[in-house]
Formats: C-alpha cells, sequence, structure tokens
C-alpha cells in the first residue's frame, strides 16, 4: 500500500505436514532504513470473514504473530522475542510452523529464532498470514515448503509454555485437525 506495510493472507487454510501447519516465505527485497521487519502469524478466521483489511497484523481477531520489532503478538498484547526481522536479508527463508505441540515457531534458514507463549489450538483451520512491513519489502511464498528437519526438536533457550486462550472458550490441548485443510497451491509474490 501508499504507506509501506500490507498485511497478505493465505488464500484457503495451511496444509497439514503430519499433524502440523507450516508456511515458508523467501525475503525477495529489503531496505536497511527501519527498526522493524515482518511479523508472520496464524488466525483462525478467514481473511475473508473480515469486515476491513488491517493495517497491521497486530489488529486481527484470533490471531497469533511473531515478528515486528522483535515481538511476540496475541491479542493485540506484545512481548518481548529475541528474533530481530529487521535484519532479514534477501534469499533468507522465513518459516512458521504450528508444531505437534501445539506452539507457534518461527524459522528462519532453518533455525528455530522464536517460539510463541500462548498454544494454538488445532482442530480448527489456520489461515497464514504475513505483514510486510519495516525492512521487508517483498517476499514469496515457498509452495509446498515442509518443516525443517530440526522442527521436532525441542530447544532449552526457546520457552514454551501451556497458556491457554479462555476468551476463545479452545481448550489448548485440542488435538484433532481436520485431514484435508488445503493449501496455497501457487506461487504468490507479494509487495508492499
Amino acid at each position: 500500500n501508499q504507506t509501506g506495510h500490507a498485511v497478505v493472507f493465505g488464500d484457503a487454510p495451511l496444509e497439514s505436514f503430519e499433524g502440523r501447519a507450516y508456511f515458508e516465505v523467501r525475503i525477495d527485497e529489503t531496505v536497511e532504513i527501519h527498526d522493524d521487519g515482518l511479523a508472520v502469524g496464524v488466525m483462525l478466521s478467514s481473511p475473508l470473514k473480515l469486515e476491513a483489511p488491517p493495517d497491521f497484523a497486530d489488529e486481527l481477531p484470533d490471531s497469533w504473530s511473531l515478528g515486528y520489532d522483535g515481538q511476540y503478538c496475541r491479542r493485540q498484547n506484545m512481548s518481548p522475542i529475541s528474533w530481530q526481522p529487521r535484519n532479514l536479508k534477501v534469499g533468507d527463508r522465513v518459516g512458521l510452523l504450528v508444531g505437534l505441540d501445539v506452539n507457534l515457531s518461527v524459522f528462519q534458514n532453518a533455525i528455530e529464532v522464536a517460539r510463541g507463549r500462548n498454544k494454538v489450538p488445532i482442530g480448527f483451520p489456520l489461515y497464514g498470514f504475513i505483514n510486510l512491513m519495516g525492512n521487508t519489502v517483498g517476499v514469496t511464498l515457498i509452495p509446498g515448503a515442509q518443516p525443517p528437519e530440526c522442527a521436532n526438536d525441542a530447544l532449552e533457550d526457546l520457552p514454551s509454555t501451556d497458556e491457554e486462550d479462555e476468551d476463545l472458550g479452545i481448550p489448548s490441548h485440542t488435538f484433532a485437525r481436520d485431514e484435508n485443510p488445503g493449501q496455497w497451491d501457487r506461487e504468490d509474490r507479494a509487495m508492499a
């Protein structure tokens, strides 16, 4: 958009890989003038149900996201994380995983760099999104990207919690998942 940021949505729920949901983008264009970078996340509702497009991803209802200026966002509340997406370079790959432990994790070049603090309910369609902003101005979705091999490893320095989202009325230990959730089925390029 004209202001240099945009929220970009997938056109279908995320594909499931052995009970995990994952998507990945390649960084295509960056600048080095801002203190923040992209954010990646998931939401429970189809973006088609939004009344108006949000200016920023932290405005999305029932969503979880990581990035920005080193922040995790849930219910418009931010908390610090160590990952700084402002430092992303052209060619870097950023993936978002909802794992078997129902934690949200971000991978940069196949290395886990951040984890969300709330469990994401599964058994519901999850829609991926990217907030292009800050130093990240162009990305390409990588169709069919698989979670990194290390996605099964627990990292001691990345906290995982058992916090639930009571306001959704959905316990975080809901483990059933629709086996045919759909997917992004073409390479989509997004530019802010």
